[in-house]
């Protein structure tokens, strides 16, 4: 929702961090398909210390798979996800606690 996207870039600018934080909207399959084009293949200086998940709960798991094939994350990155709970993302969870999500986090 392109409000929301606005919100959190006056948030971000508010904080005094506006220079160091992107906001995206779009579909999540899209947005992380195109990250290279986004920053002209400078990724390597460009991974994520903080990721916020707000989509659907059955995206999480490949999005976030994703993003560490792409090497995308720093050490000690910090990812939240919302909705976890109700209305679920179960796949997501169970790859956190039991499955090759531990052995990231």
């Amino acid at each position: 929702e392109p409000e929301h996207a606005v919100v959190a870039q006056c948030l971000a600018l508010h904080a005094g961090v506006g220079h160091q934080v992107d906001v995206w909207i779009g579909h999540s399959r899209d947005v992380l398909q195109s990250i290279n084009d986004r920053y002209e293949g400078e990724i390597a200086q460009n991974k994520f210390a903080f990721l916020f998940m707000d989509q659907c709960g059955s995206r999480f798991w490949e999005d976030l798979n994703i993003l560490f094939s792409q090497d995308l994350l720093l050490p000690g990155a910090i990812v939240v996800a919302d909705n976890v709970l109700k209305p679920g993302a179960p796949v997501f969870l169970w790859q956190l606690l039991h499955g090759t999500g531990r052995l990231h986090f």
